[in-house]
């Protein structure tokens, strides 16, 4: 699947962060506690893990609603 794929190709913090906010419904506030840097710096991984999954899908409408239903298991 393309979009497991895609996900595969982000570092580590940006996996943990698209994963556990789209498929676990963690907030930014509770992830920024696990990575220990301020939620600011949270959103703004995710910012760039979202244009870096947008590029590799070539899907500039990304969205939570087609990541719903979705799952993935690193195997890291």
């Amino acid at each position: 699947d393309a979009l497991r794929a895609a996900i595969g190709q982000l570092d580590e913090r940006e996996q943990l962060i698209v994963t556990a906010h789209y498929f676990e419904g963690v907030t930014f506030d509770a992830i920024s506690k696990v990575l220990g840097v301020s939620k600011q710096r949270v959103s703004q991984m995710h910012t760039r893990a979202m244009q870096r999954l947008r590029h590799a899908l070539g899907d500039n409408d990304l969205s939570s609603e087609a990541m719903q239903g979705f799952t993935f298991e690193s195997h890291a």
